[in-house]
């Protein structure tokens, strides 16, 4: 068989092109994740590169060299099939390729109440247990995904959910977790999956991301190997699953959801001692209310990046607590919720932030509305008259930033723009204040970072 340093010189460099890691297609997952909060796009069917693959059938020189490539992102699937194709890599040379795992667990929900089917063992085979309970032996392992879903297709995984909306009706105690967890296929797989997870002893990955997180308690949470594994993160990212009813309620209207919310500190939060990047995404039918971020929290922390959340006092002692360290800061859809109650004005949020010199800060990007494009599909009086009061605001006041004030509709908890409110706040002027104290204290700390450089 020929060398590859015998080709042609154009044809070795165009091979040499294509095993560019930007050049081979990566793997995706077409049907289960969800590319984007307001996106109707999930995936689930994973797809091997095609490039990568076809280059390593053509000889064992081609296969060596695409195999950095080929297994950087695997994805392990909770059925023999997946399972045994993922211990042949575990027990190979190929292991040592292996950056990501990806695992993606797939049962149903009970619909309205009923179970649809009870646990099985081949729900979760003896294989995957073993892979996901032995990750020390990808010996460059960086990240871990977690998602569940509860079916294989969009259309299905999504009625079926649907069908379940009113489970999430009442907050559960620790015996009605265990009562699902013996009854129900896909609680008993989130049990199983994160006992597995939780019994690695020598854990080297740095980073977790649990992916449409099902907004029920899980025992195995609870367990000392997962709190020790949370402990020895740098990096957790987790997002939740909304949803509503297919008549308009949305998950926010549900105290089982609410209450969900309410204890991710007891979940999560509290055990992450060592993490230096954070992100939590909410939905929009299912914004979070009092994410229970709190200042004792993650004291390594480095960044923050929240989606769907509530702007509270809590939030902004928080940040201000992690002065030494918090360098970086995004908010996507973050609103101030109006009426208040319990919640604040972005001007008292930005005053509780700069009020304690955070030393560390650099960066903080938050992505407002658009008046132009806040829900333009509603034909209402007050909606158009709040646009063209916040317009003639604009013109008058066009060195001022306005800020998100939302409110949740009280029947099927839409969330709805505050246009009055808003257009109150961005006259009086104190939220842009509190803005332009947290924007001058971000360029006093960056200059204080060049004259060290120097």
């Amino acid at each position: 068989m020929a060398s590859l340093l015998s080709l042609s010189p154009e044809l070795t460099l165009s091979i040499i092109e294509q095993l560019r890691p930007e050049n081979i297609e990566q793997p995706k997952f077409n049907d289960i994740e969800r590319i984007d909060h307001d996106s109707d796009t999930y995936a689930l069917v994973y797809a091997s590169p095609r490039d990568g693959i076809s280059l390593s059938r053509v000889c064992r020189v081609f296969r060596a060299l695409t195999a950095p490539t080929r297994f950087r992102d695997i994805v392990l699937l909770n059925d023999e099939k997946s399972g045994s194709s993922v211990s042949t890599i575990l027990c190979s040379a190929d292991a040592r390729h292996v950056k990501t795992l990806h695992y993606v667990g797939i049962k149903p929900m009970s619909d309205e109440g009923e179970p649809l089917e009870g646990p099985s063992p081949d729900d979760f085979p003896d294989s995957v247990d073993s892979v996901l309970s032995s990750l020390s032996n990808f010996p460059d392992l960086d990240k871990v995904t977690i998602h569940f879903a509860c079916e294989k297709t969009w259309e299905e995984d999504h009625s079926n959910y649907q069908a379940s909306y009113y489970l999430f009706e009442e907050p559960e105690d620790m015996q009605m977790v265990r009562e699902a967890e013996n009854d129900e296929a896909l609680r008993s797989l989130m049990k199983r999956s994160y006992a597995a997870l939780s019994r690695n002893t020598a854990i080297d990955f740095k980073h977790l991301e649990l992916k449409n997180v099902v907004a029920k308690r899980c025992s195995a949470w609870w367990l000392e190997g997962f709190r020790a594994l949370l402990g020895g993160l740098e990096s957790f990212t987790i997002n939740l699953r909304g949803g509503e009813n297919g008549a308009g309620w949305q998950i926010n209207k549900l105290e089982g959801y609410l209450d969900f919310v309410s204890q991710l500190d007891t979940y999560f939060f509290k055990h992450l001692s060592n993490i230096k990047d954070f992100s939590f995404a909410a939905t929009v039918d299912g914004p979070a209310e009092g994410l229970p971020l709190l200042v004792q929290h993650m004291p390594k922390l480095r960044s923050l990046s929240l989606e769907y959340v509530f702007i509270t006092g809590d939030l902004a002692a928080f940040i201000a607590a992690h002065g030494e360290t918090l360098e970086t800061i995004a908010f996507t859809n973050c609103y101030s919720m109006w009426p208040e109650n319990d919640y604040i004005t972005w001007g008292d949020f930005f005053f509780g932030v700069a009020a304690k010199k955070p030393k560390a800060l650099l960066e903080f990007r938050i992505s407002t509305s658009d008046v132009e494009q806040w829900n333009p599909g509603v034909e209402t009086s007050w909606r158009h008259d709040g646009e063209k009061r916040i317009q003639r605001l604009r013109e008058r006041f066009s060195c001022r930033r306005m800020f998100d004030y939302k409110h949740l509709d009280g029947k099927y908890g839409m969330v709805f723009d505050s246009l009055d409110r808003a257009a109150d706040r961005f006259e009086a002027g104190s939220d842009h204040r509190g803005w332009t104290q947290v924007c001058e204290l971000m360029e006093t700390n960056a200059s204080t970072c060049r004259k060290r450089e120097r």
